[in-house]
């Protein structure tokens, strides 16, 4: 189904909702009034975090209606005790999106509202003012000033609009959109040659979209077969496309260095402490049909040309670190390079790289105390495993 964008300026698409879990039902936007519509998932901790918010501005704004939408719901019992567990900490209308069909992820709101209007991340919340028109659309912590300014009447819509379109042309949103709907399809279909090309002719099209979704590709020969055409690929990533942007050339790193370590006979060294090397492999491989992805083919030189071309990314990564970037950034390229620079047999570097993560790991400010404690030993025991084969025994 084409998608239908709608933007700041537009009326707002209508509420179609499966069954309201708190509050007064609404069957539509009254005009006349001012609302406040939600996306929210019970899994998403900055979701529950605005609970509270939301319900203090619903406070402060009795006339302002507030409606949260639960989207990508599958398990309805689980949603309806998510609701009742909150109790009174929700104090605005809560509804349940409306499956675009039976067993469907995708909600009707979801796509009519959320994807309508380009929007990546929850919680997410959009104004709509008094004649029905979208007026705002951002995170649930940024709503204060537009929304008192919508309550009375000297938000500038026009600004507002021309602010969003300046985005989406700036950051190539509706192109990678329409390449993000037309990957869905060729994955759906498990059309393996249809994908690559997909992006082959969206690259050629607008060069642009190639630093943003090259990674995808990547992944996706990578998948495919460890030769060399994914090897190439890489060097062409890291080369030319991603050559001074820190982040592509991170996932670029602990991609190569995860593939790497994975092609390898029965690693016996630890798992990755602080991150699943090559998470987006796993997460492509769990998602993506079979039929689209012939695994099993890897040239038996494969693993170290791999892990030297980690080591190239890693490097160029880590070379426009500045002082602010994160300790923990820090501390998961030293453990993919230590890990790549295993596989290629330079034991006594991978050790020192090893001993580099652990000196980091208390900055690992993310992770619980538990979390933390096990990111630690188990980074203990790689440095070990460095040392012994690096022949440095106690």
């Amino acid at each position: 189904m084409p998608l239908t964008e709608r933007l700041i300026g537009d009326p707002a698409a209508e509420i179609r909702v499966q069954t309201y879990l708190k509050g007064t039902p609404i069957a539509a936007l009254a005009q006349g009034c001012v609302h406040v519509v939600v996306f929210w998932e019970t899994s998403c901790g900055p979701c529950t975090a605005s609970i509270p918010r939301l319900t203090e501005l619903q406070r402060r704004y009795p006339d302002v209606v507030f409606l949260g939408v639960a989207v990508n719901w599958t398990d309805f019992g689980e949603l309806e005790a998510f609701v009742r567990d909150q109790g009174d900490a929700i104090g605005y209308r809560i509804a349940a999106d409306l499956p675009l069909s039976p067993g469907e992820r995708q909600g009707t709101m979801y796509r009519t509202w959320y994807k309508a209007a380009y929007e990546t991340g929850v919680p997410s919340a959009f104004i709509i003012d008094r004649d029905g028109r979208i007026a705002w659309i951002g995170p649930p912590w940024d709503i204060d000033d537009p929304l008192a300014a919508v309550v009375e009447g000297r938000w500038d819509l026009a600004a507002a609009r021309e602010e969003q379109e300046a985005t989406l042309r700036r950051d190539k949103v509706r192109e990678l959109w329409s390449l993000e709907e037309t990957v869905e399809r060729h994955l759906a279909a498990g059309d393996r040659t249809g994908l690559l090309q997909a992006y082959d002719t969206a690259f050629a099209a607008d060069p642009g979209l190639e630093p943003l979704h090259g990674l995808h590709k990547f992944a996706l020969l990578l998948l495919s077969a460890r030769d060399e055409a994914a090897l190439d690929y890489a060097r062409h990533l890291i080369g030319a496309v991603v050559a001074d942007q820190i982040d592509p050339l991170i996932q670029l790193g602990l991609m190569l260095a995860g593939a790497a370590e994975q092609g390898t006979e029965a690693p016996d060294w630890p798992p990755a402490a602080t991150v699943r090397i090559g998470d987006l492999l796993i997460y492509l491989l769990s998602t993506m049909p079979a039929k689209a992805v012939e695994q099993g083919t890897e040239a038996p030189d494969w693993p170290p040309a791999a892990a030297n071309l980690a080591l190239t990314a890693i490097t160029q990564a880590e070379a426009l670190f500045n002082e602010e970037t994160h300790p923990r950034l820090r501390m998961m390229l030293a453990e993919a390079a230590a890990r790549a620079l295993l596989v290629v047999g330079r034991t006594g570097e991978a050790a020192d790289r090893a001993r580099a993560a652990r000196a980091l790991a208390p900055a690992f400010a993310l992770a619980s105390d538990t979390e933390l404690a096990a990111i630690i030993s188990q980074l203990d025991q790689f440095v070990a495993h460095c040392d012994a084969a690096a022949g440095r025994g106690d």
